[in-house]
């Protein structure tokens, strides 16, 4: 097989080192040998079932472990993997993945296997030890008893003829900007990550091993990317008992990864509990820890601001399931707000409209049968339109400014996205979710769910300043300091508390670390809300954010 694969990455590791640990949970440990053998059992027994080289299996679970296993026998034997997160829906897997791409088979656990027993898909499982009774619906996967070395050599063989021209997986995207796609992603689009991100880190790959948190879910892009990297560098996968912003941070410093791939809702999670459980500490991971690697979303600079002064290095990249690795942050030159310098092997330039369009190696084949897909999102001269606003500087830096299909125009001709601001606010300690309203409007509005708000029965309505000043007051200086941030046609003048959450046909997470906001559905479902903060109510003056009144003109004032 090529030595530029995710798969040819953990056999030189499993090679070089059978008994380091590749896994390191809070309560097990397993070597690169151990996974080795997990490995070249799951490759015989889809083998043994007629899945071969070229099959499609789904997998339909996030426990990471069994993940890992299932993707790394896949890369080795040429089985094309289909990683779902089981935030779809049964209906939409069945119907708009696995009979779409004909999978032979699905992997999942107890709770999927429950889910999909009776709908005629053959479901395959690893045996769980924790298991309160054999698991229905699904045939086991037992493994197989063999020494390391001789896994190896069978993987070796598996893999013979498999290069970064194959295609690896077909990969669903989120679904944060519409219906999720079907990406046909080759395997040097994740070796690229590695290549690029691998080399910003500053880790042997010989002698102790570099510890990678491993709280992405491998269903997920950037922590299949991030795998690959762990894979190359022969590092330690860390992985804690729950993923993504359900992380625990007292098992992360336990673990004490050097690196930390953490998505920004990840980042916004773990420095509350950090404020929460460690008040006036200014170390927030653990004494190892060397770097974050930031992607898949803007991040907030402030927060990763807050972290690089507790010592640890910002590597903040730009890129997609489409585009694989695009921008990536050169070690020791971080700047707040920018992604980069574009990868040397990349052409990014801007369109007439301010979109961002990439030619490079890394560029998907295209969307899984379905090329009017692939045709509205490639141009004339077969350049990848990413549908992020941009700039690109004449020394190669990057900087996303926003969704091109998710701006505000002001009635004076400004443009503001909302995405990186909505960010901002759910940063803030009290602020759990934040939708902006604006377009074609005066000035700024937000609409907030916040940690400690009360919960009631039916749709969420708003929580007037005069029954709650001491939550408006909180919010309102926090806004007033986050205000002063910004340009002044993005500062937020008022604002209104619902009392619960938001509905999920206006806001919903659809990955992790994604998040949908259909605007349509927030100025129907909230058209009376967002009518009183545009409004001239008596007792409005209490949703003003501190000291905005100041900046506004007077016809502008209630």
């Amino acid at each position: 097989m090529s030595s530029d694969t995710l798969g040819s990455y953990f056999l030189a590791g499993a090679a070089r080192y059978p008994q380091r640990q590749l896994v390191r949970q809070p309560d097990r440990v397993r070597t690169y040998a151990e996974i080795a053998v997990a490995v070249a059992s799951t490759v015989e027994q889809l083998r043994a079932r007629g899945i071969v080289r070229g099959d499609y299996v789904a997998c339909y679970l996030e426990d990471q472990v069994p993940n890992l296993i299932f993707e790394l026998a896949c890369a080795l034997s040429g089985v094309i993997a289909v990683p779902l997160s089981p935030l779809f829906s049964v209906d939409y897997f069945l119907q708009g993945i696995v009979r779409r791409v004909d999978a032979k088979a699905v992997l999942t656990n107890a709770a999927g296997a429950a889910a999909l027993a009776g709908h005629g898909v053959h479901l395959f499982a690893y045996p769980d030890p924790n298991a309160a009774a054999p698991l229905k619906g699904a045939e086991m996967f037992e493994p197989r008893s063999m020494h390391g070395e001789q896994a190896i050599q069978s993987l070796r063989a598996s893999a013979a003829g498999i290069g970064g021209d194959d295609v690896f997986m077909v990969q669903p995207t989120s679904g944060s900007t519409g219906t999720p796609k079907l990406v046909v992603r080759l395997h040097r689009a994740f070796t690229r990550y590695a290549h690029f991100v691998g080399d910003q880190l500053v880790i042997p790959e010989s002698g102790e091993p570099a510890g990678f948190l491993t709280a992405a879910t491998l269903t997920h892009a950037f922590g299949l990317h991030m795998l690959t990297t762990a894979l190359k560098r022969a590092g330690t996968l860390c992985i804690p008992s729950n993923l993504d912003t359900a992380a625990s941070l007292a098992e992360i410093r336990a673990l004490d990864p050097a690196v930390l791939p953490i998505l920004p809702r990840m980042q916004r999670a773990l420095l509350r509990q950090h404020e929460r459980d460690y008040p006036g500490e200014e170390r927030i991971f653990g004494p190892g820890a060397r770097y974050i690697c930031s992607a898949g979303g803007v991040a907030d600079p402030a927060i990763l601001e807050r972290i690089s002064k507790t010592g640890v290095e910002i590597i903040e990249f730009y890129g997609s399931s489409e585009a694989s690795v695009v921008a990536i942050t050169q070690r020791g030159r971080w700047r707040a707000g920018w992604s980069g310098m574009v990868a040397p092997d990349a052409d990014v330039r801007v369109n007439e409209d301010g979109e961002l369009t990439v030619r490079s190696p890394g560029v998907m084949q295209g969307y899984f049968g379905d090329p009017e897909a692939t045709a509205a999102v490639t141009d004339a001269e077969g350049r990848y339109l990413t549908g992020d606003q941009g700039e690109v500087t004449a020394d190669r830096q990057l900087r996303i400014l926003g969704r091109k299909r998710d701006v505000f125009n002001t009635p004076e001709g400004s443009n503001i996205y909302p995405g990186p601001i909505e960010q901002q606010l759910e940063s803030l300690p009290l602020i759990e979710a934040a939708v902006l309203v604006d377009d074609q409007r005066p000035f700024l509005v937000a609409l907030l769910v916040v940690q400690s708000t009360p919960s009631q029965e039916g749709d969420a309505k708003i929580l007037y300043p005069a029954a709650h000043a001491s939550l408006y007051q909180q919010i309102g200086l926090a806004l007033s300091e986050l205000n002063a941030k910004l340009e002044r046609v993005e500062q937020i003048v008022r604002f209104a508390v619902l009392s619960g959450p938001f509905a999920t046909e206006a806001y919903r997470v659809v990955g992790p670390g994604k998040i949908r906001r259909d605007r349509v559905a927030v100025r129907k479902i909230y058209a009376d809300v967002i009518s009183y903060l545009f409004g001239s109510a008596p007792n409005l003056d209490a949703s003003f954010v501190p000291g905005i009144e100041r900046r506004l003109r007077p016809t502008e004032r209630p």
